[in-house]
This record gives C-alpha cells, sequence and structure tokens, in this order.
C-alpha cells in the first residue's frame, strides 16, 4: 500500500509539470481529487467530517459560507486558517502542492448536500441551482 502512495504522489508531482492542456484531461482530474480526498481525510476530516459534512467544523457540502463563497475566500481560510475557532494555519504546516489539493478537493463539496451539521454562514447559492 505505501508503494501505490508512493507512485501515486510520484505520478501527482510529474502531473504538474505537464502543459497546461493537462488540467482538462480526466484521469488527471481523478487523480487530482484522489490525492485532494486522501490529504482531506487525513488532515481536515476531525473537523469536518470524511465526507465534508462537518462536524466540529462546518459542513462543506451545502451553499452557506461563514467566510464568503469564492474560491479566493477558500483559499485565504485554508492557508491562513481560523485559530479563534481552532483550524489550523494550513500554510506553517502543509506544502502549497498539498493545500491546492485540498482546496480542490473542498471547491468540489460545494453543493454536493451531504446531510450533516447545519447551516453556518450566509446562503449564496449559484442561480443555475435554484432557489432554497
Amino acid at each position: 500500500m505505501r508503494r501505490l502512495w508512493s507512485i501515486l504522489l510520484f505520478c501527482l508531482s510529474a502531473s504538474f509539470a505537464v502543459s497546461a492542456a493537462e488540467p482538462q484531461n480526466p484521469s488527471y482530474q481523478r487523480l487530482v481529487m484522489m490525492k485532494g480526498a486522501w490529504l482531506f481525510e487525513r488532515n481536515c476530516a476531525f473537523c469536518h467530517e470524511r465526507d465534508g459534512r462537518g462536524a466540529v467544523g462546518p459542513n462543506l457540502t451545502d451553499w452557506y459560507f461563514i467566510h464568503g463563497p469564492t474560491r479566493e475566500n477558500l483559499h485565504a481560510v485554508i492557508e491562513d486558517g481560523v485559530p479563534e475557532k481552532g483550524m489550523p494555519v494550513w500554510k506553517t504546516i502543509l506544502k502549497p502542492t498539498d493545500r491546492r489539493l485540498i482546496e480542490q478537493y473542498v471547491w468540489s463539496l460545494r453543493g454536493t448536500q451531504k446531510q450533516g451539521k447545519a447551516p453556518e454562514g450566509e446562503l449564496h447559492k449559484p442561480e443555475s441551482e435554484g432557489a432554497e
């Protein structure tokens, strides 16, 4: 199993060196999501549950946002944490690549609506998703 993860990490590392067109490759996207999910499970699931539905930390699968609905807001929360709420400053703990992979994975959870912790923050549902 350790060898499999080593190979996966090598492939992922190598994949960041490929052309800009590569991120459109479905195999590449699956690999990014797998690695992001793996990192999320090891670093974030204690507070957000494995599927992102929230425990101590907020539910990441709904359309409610405490720190804003944009990708930039998510990036800032991962980088700087929310120390007053117990979320670590991940930029001092995880490598930049790992933080980006977690960000990509968490971004993909929005709107998947896992039954979990009650909504927190403000509702920011895209028009294409309809009204709640």
